[in-house]
């Protein structure tokens, strides 16, 4: 299949690395998911793996009757007094703190799969109960009712993500609620290129940049 024109060297790296990876079927288990993002993840960044320079702090927060375990990262030499939280992505059903723990250690050291019609169905066939699940505010940020009590936003979007309008209309609707807001857009990249800045060094610095100026004028 021929792929967009707009793909960057860097998209088009992590297309072919993707297509020998993830699973071929049409249907995959989820286990099947799992093991094959792990090893996209790992493939994707080896060469920035274990180059983290700080510390790291397992541990858990409790949230009700359950409790969510978290990494914290501890970086070296700088200032401690504004803190980055980090919620990595996988649709409910894939990825964990492991997988997108490369970005994580650029965003902390330096203070500073692809997404298809049929991908979201199989996430939202395999991630919630019912379609009751997919009106809920926790699913879709755009489903609220209020906007106004939120902080600044910073949005980075994909130019060739499905997903890159949900961000234009998120901000419209931040903007009309008197909500500070700004739009990063990466140009000829993919869903997840933040994820993997070990195959999009580009757009990756490109991103970390613009989140270090945003965070500094807070």
């Amino acid at each position: 299949m021929k792929r967009d024109s707009r793909f960057t060297d860097e998209a088009n790296a992590y297309c072919q690395l993707a297509v020998s990876i993830l699973p071929s079927s049409e249907s995959p288990t989820i286990k099947e998911v799992r093991e094959a993002d792990e090893k996209l993840f790992t493939k994707g960044n080896e060469k920035l793996i274990g180059t983290f320079k700080g510390t790291l702090q397992e541990e858990h927060v409790k949230v009700n009757c359950a409790e969510i375990p978290i990494t914290i990262y501890i970086p070296i030499d700088v200032n401690r007094d504004k803190l980055v939280i980090f919620f990595h992505g996988g649709g409910w059903t894939s990825s964990s703190r492991k997988t997108h723990q490369t970005m994580v250690n650029t965003l902390a050291d330096d203070p500073m799969y692809i997404l298809t019609p049929a991908t979201l169905d199989w996430l939202k066939l395999h991630a919630f109960h019912d379609a009751n699940d997919l009106k809920d505010p926790r699913v879709s940020v755009l489903l609220n009712k209020s906007f106004n009590t939120l902080p600044p936003c910073l949005f980075i979007a994909a130019e060739l993500d499905p997903l890159r309008d949900d961000s234009y209309a998120y901000q419209e609707l931040l903007d009309k609620a008197g909500v500070k807001t700004k739009l990063l857009l990466v140009k000829g990249v993919l869903h997840d290129f933040l994820a993997f800045p070990g195959t999009y060094p580009k757009a990756c610095t490109q991103a970390v940049d613009v989140i270090q100026q945003f965070v500094s004028e807070l």
